[in-house]
């Protein structure tokens, strides 16, 4: 937990810099968030709706309830003992939990299909804090920053990836800013960029938004559709029985 003692002052270039860098995570940060969320939406979807349609059921059978949500586990499993990082940082910890390594996001992301997809009731907003910490993280490899400014990049990070999932930087600022409580006053320099950060991201997450929306809706729309063609040909084979023959 940083403290006003352990952490040195920013000057003024160097937080132009920071600000300058979190306008430039914003962007990663947010295309790594939607395609992220729409990956584990076109799962989920394929999950409980493409296949038990496939298996002719109408809604998910009571084997594949259960099923999943064991076959998520096991996924989760296999993210906490292969790759590092544990699959993320511990619940009790908080929502901020940080800087993220880089070699943790594959495994926070594995971590998070396995539960969010699979049937477990969880919410994306942890894995997509620490995916977009990766991002900020990530920047870093390329700059010459000390240990406090790459903190203040992976939160930039956050505050994009969560900008993308709320649609807008309003929410992911109050999010992050209760997250950042035990900071006090050393938090205001964490959150010029971090806002910076999810403005940008904002922007581009409306814009894929904009297509993940499409595809959504196109796939509404063809089980609309098939959801009519059963409706009608039950319709039509049971009319002729209904009604009274005249001679």
């Amino acid at each position: 937990m940083a403290t006003n003692d352990s952490s040195p002052d920013l000057g003024g270039a160097e937080f132009l810099r920071l600000v300058g860098l979190g306008a430039v995570i914003g962007i990663p940060a947010a295309f790594l968030a939607a395609v992220f969320l729409a990956f584990v939406h076109d799962l989920e979807h394929w999950l409980w709706d493409s296949l038990p349609t496939a298996l002719g059921h109408s809604s998910p059978p009571w084997y594949l309830v259960i099923g999943f949500p064991l076959a998520g586990a096991c996924v989760v499993v296999v993210a906490r003992l292969l790759l590092p990082g544990d699959g993320g940082h511990r619940p009790l910890e908080g929502i901020g939990g940080g800087a993220t390594p880089v070699s943790h996001g594959p495994g926070i992301a594995l971590a998070a299909i396995g539960t969010l997809s699979f049937g477990a009731v969880l919410g994306p907003e942890a894995p997509l804090i620490a995916l977009g910490s990766v991002v900020g993280v990530a920047v870093t490899l390329f700059v010459r920053l000390d240990r406090r400014s790459e903190t203040v990049l992976g939160t930039a990070g956050s505050f994009a990836a969560i900008s993308a999932l709320f649609g807008g930087p309003i929410v992911a600022g109050m999010m992050m800013v209760e997250s950042g409580l035990a900071l006090g006053a050393t938090l205001l320099p964490v959150l010029i960029p971090g806002f910076v950060a999810a403005a940008i991201g904002y922007v581009i997450s409306s814009g894929s938004a904009t297509g993940v929306a499409s595809h959504h809706s196109l796939l509404r729309s063809r089980a609309c559709l098939r959801t009519t063609a059963r409706t009608s040909t039950t319709f039509s084979s049971a009319l002729p029985s209904a009604l009274p023959l005249h001679s």
